[in-house]
């Protein structure tokens, strides 16, 4: 009976790659100053059209513009209420001023969307869908050579889909956010690669695609994932032709990503090249940054020597481990990686040991990886999970001597060391990792107690 179904703690790409990350905006408001003294001047202004009795059509406009403006600033400072004050006021405007003349098309847009992203803000994922899709229904037809209004750019209207596609998957519609996404995903290639400042664009289209990749990941369509994150390698890669300085990083981080994805495949020879050009590329990038990118350099060490030890390779398995090992050992020392991330290599370590028989060498791993959780009392979900892994992994070796006739005062701690394990990862059952060892550890205590 083996403790993971993997030589890792889990299956799920890194959540610092491939998160699903927050709501795009406008252009016009990205580039919003937030001094206190932009501040001032908008209340002042405000203060202006909120006591004239009788506004014109241009200064209305801009009286919901200062209202939007305002109501971005306190929604991202979390003060909702005074937020949808706001954007209620500058609603009402510009669905007035719309109704008259269709140039006001693009202001009547901007107030729908970012309403919308107000309710993401509130969870009210119905109505921030119904204002986003609105909002992308008048952009879209802004394009339509039968309308009076100017076109939208393309960048905007990606940025719509993305907030339509957030918005869909705060609701758990994985579908339709998918959906959305590569409707945004097809528009931001298209801009990179049209464009002769990429630049400009690219950083937008990194993010739908990590972000598509990341959905396609948790709904376990890891091809579809595997096929946004070689295109997004690929497209960076052209880039890079003409800009040899440029997008290394991110490239190194897509091909992390699709090693990682080819193993949640089962196709661990792929994976295994594919980490290997990551650590290339890593090592590369350490020359210039080590404290930045050494870490990465061993994560995809250990990650390779896990695709190892699954093909039955141990020989390269034992040499990629030892390698990330005598990394992370000087970067534990310089407080530079944490606990969790030391002892999770030594428990790779040990249990590619504790495969082929080698019982001491798995011991002492185990036994490094236990001293280091003495000492750290750390209870984020990294580090509770490593724990967990070490302490069953212990627990694995001393039943391993017990079988084997070997006295050992250490099996009667067993229990104890269980129910404290059982006990730790109570708070995390959400995450399925948590829940593989809650219930390993739960089956292990049944076992030796009966």
């Amino acid at each position: 009976m083996t403790c993971a179904a993997s030589y890792t703690f889990g299956q799920g790409l890194s959540a610092r790659r491939m998160d699903v990350v927050s709501m795009s905006v406008n252009d016009s408001i990205q580039d919003l100053n937030r001094s206190d003294t932009a501040l001032l001047g908008m209340e002042r202004r405000l203060q202006y059209y909120t006591n004239k009795r009788k506004l014109t059509d241009e200064e209305k406009a801009d009286y919901s513009t200062i209202c939007n403006d305002l109501a971005i600033l306190h929604r991202q400072n979390n003060r909702l209420e005074i937020a949808e004050q706001f954007y209620e006021t500058a609603y009402h405007l510009r669905k007035e001023l719309v109704e008259k003349s269709p140039k006001y098309t693009p202001l009547w847009a901007d107030i729908l969307n970012n309403y919308g992203l107000y309710f993401i803000d509130v969870n009210d994922c119905d109505l921030a869908i119904y204002y986003l899709n609105k909002a992308l229904e008048i952009r879209l037809n802004s394009n339509d050579d039968t309308t009076q209004s100017a076109p939208t750019d393309a960048k905007i209207i990606a940025d719509n889909y993305d907030n339509l596609a957030y918005a869909f998957y705060k609701a758990h519609n994985t579908h339709e956010a998918a959906i959305n996404y590569e409707k945004s995903r097809t528009i931001r290639r298209k801009l990179v690669l049209d464009s002769d400042q990429p630049e400009r664009y690219i950083g937008d289209y990194i993010s739908t695609m990590q972000n598509l990749a990341s959905l396609y990941k948790q709904d376990n369509h890891a091809i579809d994932a595997l096929a946004a994150m070689i295109e997004l390698r690929e497209t960076l890669t052209q880039l890079r032709a003409d800009s040899p300085s440029e997008y290394l990083d991110q490239i190194a981080s897509a091909q992390h990503n699709t090693a990682l994805l080819y193993g949640m495949l089962n196709q661990k020879a792929q994976a295994a090249d594919a980490m290997n050009i990551a650590i290339k590329d890593y090592n590369i990038l350490a020359l210039e940054d080590r404290d930045k990118y050494l870490p990465e350099v061993a994560s995809a060490l250990n990650q390779a020597a896990n695709y190892y030890a699954d093909l039955g390779d141990y020989a390269n398995a034992e040499k990629y481990y030892k390698k990330a090992l005598d990394i992370n050992t000087k970067l534990y020392a310089e407080h530079l990686i944490d606990p969790a991330d030391m002892a999770g290599n030594l428990n790779n370590l040990g249990r590619m040991y504790y495969d082929q028989s080698k019982m001491e060498e798995a011991k002492n791993c185990y036994i490094k990886a236990k001293k280091i959780f003495d000492t750290d009392d750390s209870m984020d979900i990294k580090s509770v999970l490593i724990k967990a892994m070490t302490d069953i992994n212990i627990v694995m070796y001393y039943i391993y001597e017990k079988n084997s006739g070997i006295d050992n005062e250490e099996y009667s701690n067993c229990p104890k060391t269980l129910k404290e394990t059982i006990m730790n990862l109570r708070p995390y059952l959400y995450n399925q990792s948590a829940n593989y060892y809650y219930d390993y550890a739960k089956k292990l205590l049944e076992t030796i107690t009966k």
